[in-house]
């Protein structure tokens, strides 16, 4: 059965995004202060404007602030432009914040969309462009290319040709793309913040570990999934044994050993309780064999390997415990 759900990053990203959208494009365009739009002012204040100088439109200054490398990420100029932003995200994002958790994917999410917009900032002084930078495709593109890494073999197929692509040959396409379009055309569209969004993300994935980035925010970040780098599903269910499997956690009580000396005390504790017989997920009856095979397979080979229903049973399952 397939299982559609979304994870709470990706929720509130895409909350925001909508959010942003209505204030800017519907409410604030509409409301007028000493003379200039609201929507005019946003545009000042928070999209992404050229490092050297200012902009002057309808003789305002629009200038550069550090900020504008987060906020511009959640503006964007109309709705299909929205759309498929937010359907990138909700297509390829739930994945990779059950595997890094919460805290990790929301950094990955936004340093995509800083190296993206930093990028982008370079290459269009070179160029000579100086409008106004918006919108989340920098951080999608990292997005894709995180899955693409994580998930070269899956297949992926996008509209118009609805042809089954290995993630990685989609991936790099992309890339390839961006670079192309970024030389030889002249749309309008910020090619660069999408090849600097999936640039930054292959390196993040590759080495963002060795960097304070992620660890921070998995010590100072701690909401929604944790982090089964950190060992923090083991934790949550509290800890994994593929001989004794899950219902070590469910039975009425369970013993923890540590060590006092050379003497083994064992101690008695009474985890929260779970029936796993009143679990039901679209109408399928998850039962103890289920989730003692899920956590074998990962045990055996490791969280990647278990399928979208697996890891939607064990999100599931966290949430009760």
């Amino acid at each position: 059965m397939f299982f559609i759900r979304m994870t709470p990053v990706q929720k509130t990203l895409i909350a925001a995004n909508v959010g942003v959208y209505v204030l800017g494009n519907v409410l604030f365009s509409s409301l007028v202060i000493a003379g200039i739009p609201m929507d005019f002012l946003l545009m000042k204040y928070f999209a992404l404007q050229p490092f050297d100088g200012y902009v002057t439109m309808g003789g305002i200054e629009f200038n550069f602030y550090p900020w504008q490398l987060i906020t511009y990420q959640f503006m964007h100029g109309g709705f299909t432009h929205l759309f498929f932003n937010m359907f990138g995200i909700w297509m390829f994002s739930a994945e990779l914040e059950e595997k890094w958790g919460s805290a990790k994917f929301l950094a990955y999410y936004l340093l995509a969309g800083i190296g993206a917009g930093i990028l982008h900032m370079f290459i269009s002084v070179s160029m000579g462009s100086i409008a106004p930078t918006i919108g989340a495709s920098g951080s999608l593109y990292g997005i894709i290319i995180g899955f693409a890494m994580l998930n070269p073999d899956r297949k992926i197929m996008m509209f118009p040709l609805f042809i089954p692509i290995p993630a990685r040959i989609f991936g790099i396409g992309m890339m390839v793309i961006s670079v192309i379009m970024g030389v030889s055309s002249s749309d309008g569209i910020a090619h660069f913040a999408h090849f600097g969004g999936a640039l930054t993300g292959l390196l993040l994935v590759k080495f963002g570990e060795r960097l304070p980035f992620f660890s921070l925010a998995r010590k100072y970040f701690r909401f929604g999934i944790p982090s089964n780098e950190d060992n923090n599903w083991q934790n949550r269910f509290g800890g994994y044994d593929s001989e004794r499997g899950f219902s070590q956690y469910t039975s009425q009580s369970y013993y923890t050993t540590t060590s006092t000396s050379q003497q083994e005390v064992k101690t008695n504790s009474s985890p929260k309780q779970f029936n796993l017989s009143e679990l039901d997920l679209g109408g399928t009856k998850v039962t103890q064999a289920t989730v003692d095979a899920i956590l074998d397979k990962i045990s055996k080979t490791g969280y990647h390997s278990l399928t979208e229903q697996e890891k939607y049973i064990l999100t599931e399952i966290s949430k009760r415990l």
